[in-house]
């Protein structure tokens, strides 16, 4: 009996310990989780607002990191006002991670890729690499997204500008889709996007 008793309690202490954190209010919550469509109300006027498709799921049944992945809609191809990369045409869906912080916000990491068109049947060249670190706080059908938006050069080039010749070289000598070691951006700045739920 004592046996069973003792079994019992070990059994019972185990099904509370796998049981979601979320059920104590300790842990992540589901207001992350999600089909989202985010704005940004940037570039020069009379641009219309960026729009991109976003969704936020579940790494694993904690909650405790979400997989984010976003597809521009209307994405901003050259930067400063054409006189950057103005080969691009195209950008990469984004694939990043959110790891949670307290209730409902992540600390978000997030990449994707300017493209050139291809050539015959050559792969189109990777122009440049957008790398986001930001903040997600969700509500229930809103998500604020605050962070800092850089960019690294893929490529070696001089670029024309109304200001006068702008150099880049390139950021990512091996090819393996990040910045290499101890790179610093060519652009930076800071922005908010605010996502509202499908539903």
């Amino acid at each position: 009996m004592k046996q069973q008793i003792v079994l019992s309690s070990f059994l019972a202490a185990t099904a509370l310990f796998l049981l979601p954190v979320t059920g104590f209010g300790r842990g992540p919550q589901n207001a992350c989780e999600g089909a989202w469509i985010n704005s940004f109300k940037g570039g020069s006027p009379p641009s219309p607002p960026l729009l991109g498709v976003i969704t936020l799921s579940p790494i694993d049944p904690s909650g405790y990191q979400l997989n984010w992945h976003g597809t521009p809609v209307n994405p901003f191809l050259s930067l400063g006002g054409g006189a950057l990369f103005p080969d691009t045409a195209s950008v990469s869906p984004g694939v990043g991670v959110a790891t949670w912080r307290s209730t409902n916000t992540y600390d978000l990491k997030w990449i994707d890729y300017a493209v050139k068109a291809p050539v015959g049947w050559f792969r189109g060249e990777i122009q440049y690499i957008m790398l986001i670190e930001s903040t997600i706080e969700c509500k229930e059908d809103t998500v604020t997204e605050t962070g800092v938006f850089t960019v690294y050069s893929a490529i070696n080039a001089t670029f024309h500008t109304p200001t006068g010749p702008v150099e880049v070289q390139d950021q990512d000598t091996d090819k393996d889709g990040f910045p290499d070691e101890d790179e610093k951006p060519i652009l930076s700045f800071p922005f908010q996007f605010n996502y509202k739920r499908l539903k």
